[in-house]
């Protein structure tokens, strides 16, 4: 996926970064839009209608039969269900029964069974003195259709984020825990430090990856570090601050900045979640920004680093689910974003032949207030589709990609 031995380089030292020059924006009018034909159908169906608090869903294969399947994670603020939905029927399991706001899950094989443990934060609050911030593993039995056995291996205030991130390519993988703020922060300025911390089997102890010097930090994202060693993985972080890599180097992890996001004044800077795609073989860096913002964004490569910033819309609310796939199998990588208030829709934005030019928003779903998506083959046709989830209403849907 990356092009060169990471997606910035640091000379003598010294990150070459830029706070950007806006690309020429645009909007593609409804008149433009309703004339445009996507150049990939997709059939929409229905999941499950109750999940509270839909947050986040994971595709994963769950009980080893090569479907992946879709794990459900919900912010509910009584104890409830975290639970899995088998494909290809789609059959609903419970994995845990006694979490309080469930936020963020992460699936990985640690033991090789070919069945993955599962890592979830729960007992999130936005207040420090209020979060539990649990962190936990879950670990299946016999029949991945009962519940799973829990550890419990930290409780670190307003946990947010975790994935797995594999630092070697190998069997060094450890398990990123990312706090949304730190002690002391308070809205809107949220200025106080904060922590990124990892931790390594067998004994979990909390480790620290990036001290923050202040700011909220959101989305984190394991990346590939070299297209020659494409398990190797470095993460990516988006924040008040900006974007960030972090690459485990001899033994420790160094943080780079990329760019800054949005160059408004602080609070109202940064970026909030980020992907990583590819147009006409070039990479491409999507963001929502600010923080739940209203902007979804792509940064290109200029030099060294990442300067050329072009916002492609501006006018959704509350963006939350960000992803990107290749739908039409051409090797061009469009963009899935959510938007949790305003028009309530999940788009897709189609990219262009060459990165700079003008990209092409879809609607993909109308009635859809995602809080997270995911691009996967759930059909196991070599096509990505999409799965979405979200609060209210029809709380996880998948959209089946039917092709041209």
């Amino acid at each position: 996926m990356l092009n060169g031995r990471a997606l910035i380089k640091v000379a003598a030292g010294a990150a070459t970064l830029a706070a950007g020059t806006v690309a020429a924006g645009w909007l593609v009018s409804a008149e433009v839009q309703a004339q445009a034909a996507p150049p990939v159908k997709f059939a929409e169906h229905t999941i499950m209608q109750a999940v509270p608090g839909g947050y986040q869903v994971v595709a994963v294969d769950l009980n080893k039969d090569s479907k992946l399947d879709l794990l459900a994670v919900g912010l509910s603020g009584r104890p409830n269900d975290l639970v899995w939905f088998e494909n290809p029927t789609w059959e609903k399991h419970v994995i845990a029964s006694d979490f309080v706001n469930m936020i963020n899950a992460a699936a990985y094989d640690l033991d090789g069974d070919g069945i993955p443990e599962i890592a979830l934060a729960h007992g999130f609050t936005t207040n420090v003195d209020t979060s539990q911030g649990g962190i936990s593993l879950l670990t299946h039995g016999a029949n991945p259709a009962d519940k799973w056995t829990r550890k419990d291996i930290d409780a670190l205030p307003t946990a947010h984020r975790v994935r797995w991130v594999n630092v070697d390519g190998n069997k060094h993988v450890v398990l990123v825990n990312s706090p949304l703020i730190g002690p002391g922060s308070v809205q809107p300025e949220y200025r106080k430090p904060n922590v990124i911390a990892y931790y390594e089997g067998p004994d979990w102890k909390r480790q620290t990856l990036w001290d923050i010097p202040e700011g909220l930090q959101h989305g984190i994202l394991p990346v590939p570090t070299d297209l020659k060693d494409a398990k190797t993985q470095m993460m990516l972080s988006a924040g008040f601050s900006g974007i960030y890599q972090h690459t485990f180097t001899k033994g420790k992890w160094e943080s780079t900045k990329l760019t800054g996001g949005d160059p408004q004044p602080w609070p109202k800077s940064g970026s909030s979640d980020i992907a990583i795609g590819r147009v006409g073989g070039a990479l491409y860096m999507a963001a929502i920004e600010p923080w739940h913002g209203n902007q979804i964004v792509v940064y290109q490569k200029e030099g060294a680093g990442w300067g050329k910033r072009q916002v492609l819309d501006d006018q959704i609310t509350d963006g939350h689910a960000l992803a990107v796939g290749n739908f039409a199998g051409n090797g061009n990588d469009a963009i899935v974003a959510g938007e949790r208030n305003g028009k309530k829709s999940v788009y897709i934005y189609w990219p262009p032949a060459k990165l700079g030019d003008p990209w092409t928003r879809q609607v993909l779903d109308p009635a859809m207030a995602a809080s997270g998506c995911v691009v996967a083959d759930l059909t196991g046709d070599r096509k990505p589709d999409i799965a979405c989830i979200q609060g209210p209403g029809n709380s996880v849907k998948w959209y089946e990609n039917l092709g041209k």
